[in-house]
């Protein structure tokens, strides 16, 4: 049979003829639309200051203890939004709902103060790595912070989850530029094994930064943003659970990813004594390359805008539903004029702080993620009693992997504070 007869009954080669540039782009787009909520709160979570909280670490103790901590970290955020989206889905309510409604109101406000203190302190790190970025281009930090306040209260002002959330994930792309940037600049291999030295557990101020990559991994603000955002994405069937996790999947990876290149890039400009955010990026440059600490400092305007995002909704949605009951689930504060004031007044308080003079812009990034990890477990243990009741959630609820993980999570986030009290900074 010739070539053609053979393509006539089936039995010759057959060649995948490549779809439409049109139908090209509508299948970017389904990827595009199947990610959201997980994605952008993982990201959301490599903020400004996490960003330089990273950087002081690598800076200042190398990577060895770092790296495989970060991997270990990144795993436990996993399963706790995996329970957050589980709980989101299962029982169609958010965190403060919930906790309100089968522990009482005082309770509800309890964790809400717990959450508004964090988020205010994650946006004065959020602020301060955003101005940083742009004054390594020459604007001035008090200029810096007026456009930073401007450009995040104007995506607020649209007063849709959706539209914000589709800025934020076009942002998370410029994460990415991290990946290639340390690929291109490792530091010397033997700063990379994966066990520490003896004398870098020893240095003063470990255990402050020990604590803060913990506080980093996983921040109170999550599990109540990823619960939301679940309602406000449109999952809220038990089918969904699936693209759910997928989303999650993705979010961790680019968190872990784009920590771990952070790390190990900024161990390519060791840093000696109080970290300064501005006069180490000019040592970056000269270590590397000047576009190196170019792309860098955009990284860090640009994690801080995502992050500012994340973080303003979580606190509009949490103080309005617990103190004054409006709106539920999903509901999209930046339509209220009550949120949108919550949102410029948390920004602007922030950004006092960062202008104070001779604020300190270093100890701001490390002492948030030592202060979320401090703050996390009320927040775990809440989540984690939920997420195990077969009643709440039915076949959605924990299983004995998940029980596990949250379990050495709590003990983790309890430790860490232990660690702060007693071995200091």
């Amino acid at each position: 049979m010739g070539k053609a007869g053979a393509a006539l009954d089936g039995t010759g080669p057959v060649r995948r003829r490549p779809l439409p540039a049109p139908r090209r782009a509508l299948a970017l787009a389904a990827v595009f639309a199947a990610v959201g909520p997980g994605v952008l709160a993982m990201a959301g979570d490599n903020d400004a200051g996490g960003l330089l909280a990273y950087s002081a670490t690598g800076a200042r103790f190398g990577t060895r203890f770092f790296l495989p901590a970060l991997v270990l970290l990144g795993l436990v955020t996993l399963v706790v939004q995996d329970m957050a989206t589980r709980l989101a889905i299962g029982t169609g309510e958010g965190l403060p709902e919930l906790v309100g409604r089968l522990g009482g109101r005082a309770w509800a406000r309890v964790l809400a103060a717990d959450l508004a203190l964090v988020n205010t302190a994650t946006l004065v790190a959020e602020l301060t790595g955003m101005a940083v970025g742009l004054a390594h281009f020459g604007l001035p930090l008090p200029l810096g912070i007026l456009a930073s306040l401007t450009a995040v209260t104007a995506t607020l002002a649209l007063g849709s989850y959706r539209s914000a959330e589709r800025i934020g994930l076009s942002l998370v792309a410029i994460n990415l530029l991290f990946l290639p940037l340390a690929l291109t600049h490792l530091p010397p291999s033997g700063a990379l094994l994966p066990w520490p030295a003896a004398r870098t557990l020893a240095r003063p101020g470990f255990a402050l930064f020990a604590v803060g990559l913990a506080g980093n991994a996983i921040a109170p603000w999550m599990p109540f943003f990823q619960m939301d955002a679940v309602h406000a994405h449109g999952w809220t069937a038990p089918s969904d659970l699936k693209r759910a996790r997928v989303d999650l999947a993705l979010g961790t990876a680019v968190q872990v990813l784009v920590a771990a290149a952070v790390l190990a890039l900024s161990a390519r400009a060791p840093w000696r004594g109080p970290f300064a955010p501005g006069p180490w990026l000019a040592r970056l440059g000269s270590s590397t390359s000047p576009w190196v600490s170019d792309l860098f400092a955009a990284g860090l305007f640009d994690a801080g805008f995502v992050a500012c995002l994340a973080v303003s909704y979580t606190s509009a949605w949490t103080v309005l539903r617990t103190w004054g009951g409006v709106g539920g689930a999903g509901a999209v504060p930046g339509r209220s004029r009550a949120a949108f004031a919550l949102f410029a007044l948390g920004l602007a308080v922030a950004g006092l702080l960062v202008a104070l003079p001779g604020a300190p812009l270093g100890l701001y990034a490390v002492a948030t993620q030592a202060l979320s990890a401090v703050l996390m477990p009320p927040v775990l243990a809440v989540l984690w009693f939920l997420a195990r009741r077969r009643r709440l959630v039915g076949a959605l609820a924990n299983g004995r992997g998940h029980d596990l993980v949250a379990a050495l999570a709590l003990v983790l986030f309890v430790a860490a504070s232990g660690a702060l009290l007693w071995g200091g900074s």
